[in-house]
């Protein structure tokens, strides 16, 4: 082989080694980027506690060893009319055989004890001629011994808007008759720039359906009677996560979209929110959507292109070997 070869193949060789150094920095470059935003501060619109919650009256006044021995149900309201904190606004618990009210502080701070814990709902109620309207309605929810329960509401008004992560959900099949099942199918997405915690989806089924099974794609998803439950907890900025319940129904054919109740989901960092609309799945499997950053699918490609690169240039210096 001549000089003049070699000296094309070293030339080739050496823009094969700059090819895949550009490559690799490429895919650094996207991890340090998808790392950075999964560890972005988030905003919160209920901090966690710094210090142990008061003590329990009801055991004469002694503060528990560690944890609050009864549900304490808490949030805030926020005026999305205003983008502040909705004080005095009123916000009401129902549950069976309990109705409870308080009003909201300066803050837009309220919290529920000793309720119990009986499934119940919870509203918000504007002050008359304030032209303002509660966001949600009928949040399902079942306060738990011990450990607190986040839910942050909102009031806005006309041409304000509503709050951002709000679920969607398939229905599967169209119509049921009495003694055939059902698939409701809840899936959420965190499109914020951060991480949320303590996200959990609510569903309570009407009196007509039994409730046969609960699966999410994360946390801990469970019924308590005809209430499906499903804690999905941290969810990293871009994530996502589905939950599928299926119930038996009873009576006689009905459209399932007449049979489906309120979903709900919250989580500590913003506004609680609700399905808008039901769309019907048509017997496809779920979409669980992957709990992942954004940062790999830019990995991905870039080492892809890498390997596409290294092996045209190993033609070409392969063909450059060859006699003549």
């Amino acid at each position: 082989m001549s000089d003049f070869a070699n000296v094309k193949v070293h030339t080739q060789v050496k823009a094969l080694t700059v090819l895949v150094l550009l490559g690799s920095l490429v895919a650094v470059w996207a991890m340090v980027g998808s790392s950075a935003q999964a560890q972005e501060p988030r905003p919160t619109l209920t901090p966690e506690p710094e210090a142990p919650v008061p003590p329990n009256p009801d055991t004469g006044g002694q503060a528990a060893p560690s944890l609050y021995t009864g549900p304490i149900l808490k949030g805030r309201v926020l005026n999305l009319a205003t983008g502040e904190p909705a004080g005095g606004i009123t916000v009401v618990f129902v549950a069976d055989g309990i109705s409870v009210e308080v009003v909201a502080n300066e803050a837009g701070e309220y919290a529920f004890e000793h309720l119990g814990t009986a499934n119940g709902v919870l509203n918000v109620i504007p002050p008359q001629g304030s032209g303002l309207k509660p966001v949600t309605a009928d949040v399902a929810v079942r306060p738990k011994t011990g450990i607190e329960t986040i839910v942050n509401l909102g009031v806005t008004a006309d041409g304000a808007g509503g709050p951002q992560l709000i679920p969607t959900v398939q229905l599967s099949p169209d119509s049921v008759g009495g003694g055939e099942t059902m698939t409701i199918t809840v899936l959420v997405k965190n499109t914020y720039p951060h991480a949320i915690s303590d996200a959990t989806v609510t569903n309570w089924l009407p009196a007509r359906l039994v409730p046969v099974g609960i699966h999410s794609s994360t946390g801990n998803p469970y019924f308590s009677d005809n209430l499906a439950i499903a804690e999905l907890g941290h969810l990293d900025a871009g994530s996502g996560a589905s939950v599928e319940i299926v119930a038996q129904a009873t009576g006689g054919r009905t459209a399932t979209s007449a049979l489906q109740g309120k979903v709900s989901f919250f989580y500590r960092e913003n506004l609680a929110a609700q399905a808008q609309s039901f769309g019907q799945s048509n017997g496809a499997a779920p979409i669980v959507l992957p709990v992942t950053g954004v940062g790999l699918p830019v990995i991905g490609l870039a080492l892809i292109a890498v390997i596409l690169l290294a092996g045209w240039m190993r033609r070409r210096v392969g063909n450059n070997l060859k006699p003549s």
